[in-house]
């Protein structure tokens, strides 16, 4: 919401540093776990990476 109505009130740039923390704090574990797998499974998860979205359907790179 402060990113759609964007003023220059402490709240929005307050909203807009929990929101970056917000998504470093899930995002990590995740890429925690892609490691893990990729140690596991090898080629068979770099393949299914390759072809499957991560977050909001961009692809991995």
């Amino acid at each position: 919401m402060s990113l759609i109505g964007w003023s220059s009130s402490i709240w929005s740039f307050g909203f807009l540093l929990y929101f970056i923390q917000t998504i470093s704090f899930f995002h990590w574990p995740v890429l925690l776990e892609e490691e893990f797998l990729v140690n596991k499974y090898g080629d068979t998860y770099r393949q299914y990476i390759s072809r499957t979205s991560r977050n909001l359907g961009m692809r991995n790179g």
